[in-house]
């Protein structure tokens, strides 16, 4: 590899909502993700993606190919037990139909588009192994006479110690710490992991969707670290990541046209495995997740949920369904019924609340939660009602 060279710090991307998008593995294509393809990155360029987190593996020749793992049914008679040299890697289609990309492909796309952004995902962990991919995609670079090209390369690690070894093959721009094999949500560590973040001057966390809450957001903020997070693609929930601190999803399949289709969104709260955040804004009456939902528990449901603006919003609770024959709910806000009615199945409960002094709060009071063990001598014994599925926070045009 070439000796290490100054390179001025690339400007802070821009902060237009498509470039807070990050095509996974260039994003999907018909359906098929991991495609790592060059169709894949002109649909998702076509669509205003502009920063690509791509998936490197190396081929038995040295060389460096874009892949996610050898292991992936993704091209007929590759595998772990048959990894190919780049050349026999180019021969064949992804998925019978689709173009597959060198590292040096990916440069050339690079200066074929001056507007893009590359977030490395190695699958290299070990020191050696990190070492050799990054000599190689550096020489590589300096081979083609593309050594510019790296200067918008964000390095993703995955420790502190891989962010050491990349540091001495070349001098990267930008790097990003993706926590997916270091972190499992502990809020001590988090913070230590920021603090070693500003030592280092790496100004980005990446982490899973659904380790992402309020307490995570406030100490990103006290570090003044970005975090991105992954993969999401629903637009909703996405959308709401957005609002709610996150500087960037990855993402398979959304795209600007999707969010903005949210743009009066202010707070969507989740009851679901996937994109669970109410345990940040109920605090009391709620069970625990059961799929795509959480029960109920008790005669009363109480939301408590900062909001910077002091405006009224309309409020949308999606029900998934109700426990008993039929249930009675009533909203309250500030000890004065806002909404009334009942529940015989599925539905909505919509209503106008007050923000004040940055506060939402308002309670549900369920007067016909009754207890499996009550209804039908079953061993339950929490006091069940509603489904809730989904809490939406919109604007009041």
């Amino acid at each position: 590899p070439p000796p290490p060279h100054p390179h001025p710090s690339p400007p802070r991307r821009s902060s237009d909502l498509a470039e807070l998008l990050i095509g996974h593995s260039f994003g999907s294509i018909d359906g098929n993700t991991y495609t790592g393809s060059l169709e894949a990155f002109q649909k998702k360029y076509e669509e205003g993606i502009r920063i690509f987190e791509v998936d490197f593996a190396t081929a038995a020749d040295g060389d460096i190919v874009l892949r996610h793992d050898w292991d992936a049914d993704l091209q007929e008679g590759i595998s772990s037990e048959n990894i190919p040299t780049s050349e026999e890697f180019k021969k064949i289609l992804i998925n019978g139909k689709y173009t597959p990309l060198t590292f040096i492909d990916l440069l050339r796309l690079m200066e074929e588009f001056p507007d893009i952004w590359i977030v490395t995902d190695s699958k290299a962990i070990e020191e050696d192994e990190v070492r050799t991919e990054f000599e190689e995609m550096v020489s590589e670079a300096q081979e083609s006479e593309m050594l510019d090209v790296l200067d918008r390369f964000i390095i993703q690690i995955y420790n502190e110690k891989m962010y050491d070894t990349v540091k001495e093959v070349y001098p990267f721009s930008e790097y990003i710490f993706t926590l997916y094999m270091r972190w499992g949500g502990e809020l001590d560590e988090f913070e230590n992991i920021c603090r070693w973040c500003v030592v280092h001057n790496v100004k980005n966390i990446t982490m899973w969707n659904f380790l992402y809450n309020e307490r995570i957001k406030m100490m990103a903020q006290k570090y003044n670290i970005d975090i991105y997070v992954h993969t999401e693609n629903n637009p909703l929930a996405g959308k709401n990541y957005l609002m709610n601190g996150v500087r960037g999803l990855y993402t398979d399949d959304l795209t600007e046209d999707m969010l903005n289709e949210y743009s009066d969104l202010v707070k969507a709260i989740f009851f679901s495995e996937k994109n669970y955040n109410a345990k940040d804004y109920v605090y009391e009456g709620l069970s625990w997740i059961e799929g795509d939902f959480s029960w109920t528990n008790g005669n009363e449901v109480g939301f408590w949920i900062p909001i910077e603006e002091n405006d009224n919003l309309r409020v949308e609770m999606i029900i998934g369904g109700i426990y008993g024959g039929a249930q009675r709910y009533n909203v309250v806000q500030d000890n004065i019924i806002v909404a009334e009615g009942e529940l015989i199945a599925e539905g909505t409960i919509s209503f106008t609340a007050v923000v004040r002094d940055g506060l939402c709060i308002f309670q549900i009071e369920l007067p016909d939660a009754i207890s499996p063990n009550e209804w039908d001598g079953g061993e339950d014994m929490r006091c069940l009602a509603l489904q809730l599925k989904q809490v939406l926070l919109y604007r009041i045009s």
